[in-house]
């Protein structure tokens, strides 16, 4: 028993949990949804495990689908643990889902969300352990379930191989493994973007989103002889040895194998072209918007792209990602600004920095640098 609480109690303190309303260390609600559906290969079984984990999910959630392929495979590698996983979306939904993504587990319908209501779930994804006595022992993002497995399991199995893709076609190292796959499950807008120490996920990302969270390099900076390419939207997933990699490396590893992988080169020149000079015109208007944000932050909210604690920099990549000018920074001001700007009307946006913001643009043609991408 005392072990027990003290698994109990570095589970509840160790690990991030989605929702505020933790459940640990109280009897789990009956799992008993509208209908469970079984994908193809899935059956049921009434056999007595050590542990149930279940996960509360949806389709159109990007950071939920983006950890489907780590539950396949530790329901795979866990074969004394139950897997399940609670949606709210519909049978005809979820039929349509399986046909383009792999399950290896049970989902229950719960449309009503009822069971979704009784675990208190206020945030997707969320999962939850529950022990042979029905009581819930860990609550948390599944991205974190592999170490609370590792945690509760007696012995740990060898993970050389790391987590297997929806399709199990892992390409396989000895430092580190990834995945990449154009998207297909076609999500719309969604998307997820999740860097951890030694795993980084995406899912639906655009290459040009892409380029710009990894490499810095702004849409209008960029040079290519295929533009409809970069609309493209890919499902990628590093994983990296704790043993033999830095995590400092992660992001290296990843910029150089993505590139790689999808088939592009680039190499960085210069050119004349029409360049767009932020010029600070009335410090005393900016200086109203410094912000005391501790984390930068941006949004888009309605029309409107929202940004907090964002330096200059960030407001450049702004106008060069979404209206396609070439910024250039003729200050140096390293304060930290709170912006709120049109996300789809340009000349409302540059009225607005100039007589709100203080910030005007000088046009010049002049020799500035660019990113010219190649097929290998």
């Amino acid at each position: 028993m005392k072990v027990k609480l003290l698994i109990l109690l570095f589970l509840s303190t160790f690990f991030y949990s989605n929702s505020q309303n933790t459940l640990i260390g109280t009897k789990a609600p009956e799992l008993n949804p509208d209908k469970w559906i079984y994908p193809d290969g899935v059956v049921t079984s009434n056999e007595t495990k050590d542990f149930t984990v279940v996960d509360f999910w949806f389709t159109k959630c990007a950071p939920c689908v983006a950890t489907i392929p780590e539950l396949n495979y530790l329901s795979l590698q866990n074969p004394n643990i139950r897997f399940l996983s609670i949606t709210f979306d519909n049978t005809k939904i979820i039929e349509s889902f399986l046909k383009k993504a792999t399950m290896y587990y049970p989902i229950g319908i719960d449309t009503d969300r009822k069971l979704i209501k009784k675990f208190k779930v206020s945030g997707f994804p969320e999962t939850f352990i529950i022990d042979k006595k029905g009581i819930i022992i860990w609550q948390g993002h599944p991205i974190h379930l592999s170490s609370a497995l590792d945690k509760l399991s007696k012995g740990k199995q060898n993970k050389s191989n790391f987590e297997l893709s929806q399709k199990n076609e892992w390409n396989q190292q000895s430092s580190y493994s990834m995945n990449i796959k154009e998207h297909t499950l076609e999500m719309g807008p969604a998307s997820s973007l999740s860097i951890q120490p030694f795993d980084i996920m995406l899912l639906n990302k655009k290459v040009k989103s892409i380029l710009n969270d990894f490499y810095g390099i702004n849409n209008s900076r960029i040079i290519t002889s295929d533009s409809l390419f970069l609309e493209k939207s890919y499902d990628v997933q590093l994983k990296l040895n704790k043993k033999v990699i830095d995590q400092k490396n992660s992001l290296d590893i990843f910029r150089f194998h993505y590139l790689n992988s999808i088939g592009l080169k680039y190499e960085k020149i210069t050119k004349n072209s029409l360049v767009h000079e932020l010029i600070i015109s009335d410090n005393k208007k900016l200086n109203t918007f410094i912000s005391n944000e501790k984390y930068e932050g941006t949004s888009i909210r309605y029309d409107n792209w929202e940004s907090k604690g964002i330096k200059l920099e960030k407001l450049k990549s702004f106008l060069e990602n979404n209206y396609n000018l070439v910024v250039e920074l003729n200050d140096e001001n390293t304060n930290k600004f709170n912006f709120v700007l049109p996300k789809n009307n340009l000349k409302k946006a540059l009225l607005k920095l100039e007589n709100q913001y203080g910030i005007t643009f000088l046009e010049k043609n002049k020799r500035t640098y660019f990113y010219e991408f190649k097929k290998n």
